[in-house]
């Protein structure tokens, strides 16, 4: 069974590093493939993704891990669909390759299990509508409650004192001091994530 998953992560890999368009189907920046036991979010996080993560699960009703690359995107979007990944019950992986920034890290730590290879990063709160607006401080205020929801108190002291403007890029040395990484070494999760 374990060479069975084994296999099932190296062809799920394959098909990641292919182009999109030979994937089996795309809703928005979610890619179904034509194993059972994986979605990837290849993209950021708009105003759709949360109904477009419901229409690749339900294409993929089986997954049982999300593979996250993705930039991030608008803090409320992102929020809705960290909420959507947590019910599923889905896990999530940053593998090698791959990055998950910004507000992608929600959904991260929103999954069952946890694992990242590859790079997470986090900062502070920015822009509210991305007009630059002034008004950031007092929306992070609003939103923090939720934020903190997903994200574990050890990781939300840096998200809270790198600047907008930057990203903390989590060292493998702090991954492993954070216990950023949750889940079981065996976990479908792990495996996949480790393929990279």
């Amino acid at each position: 069974m374990k060479s069975l998953l084994s296999l099932a992560a190296a062809a799920l890999l394959l098909a990641i590093t292919l182009a999109p368009s030979q994937a089996a189907q795309r809703f928005g920046a979610f890619v179904v493939f034509e194993s059972p036991d994986y979605i990837l979010m290849d993209g950021n996080i708009t105003g759709s993704a949360t109904s477009d993560f419901r229409k690749a699960r339900a294409a993929r009703p089986n997954a049982k891990v999300l593979a996250l690359r993705s930039a991030g995107g608008y803090v409320d979007d992102a929020l809705k669909l960290a909420g959507a990944v947590r019910s599923s019950g889905i896990s999530t992986a940053i593998p090698g390759n791959f990055y998950c920034y910004s507000a992608c890290a929600y959904l991260f730590f929103a999954g069952r299990e946890h694992i990242v290879t590859g790079k997470l990063g986090v900062h502070r709160v920015g822009e509210v509508d991305g007009s630059g607006s002034a008004d950031a401080d007092a929306y992070y205020k609003m939103v923090k409650g939720d934020i903190q929801r997903f994200v574990p108190k050890n990781v939300m002291r840096y998200l809270e004192s790198t600047p907008a403007s930057s990203m903390h890029v989590f060292s493998r040395k702090e991954i492993t001091a954070l216990n950023i990484n949750r889940g079981s070494s065996n976990s479908l999760a792990a495996k996949f994530a480790s393929t990279q």
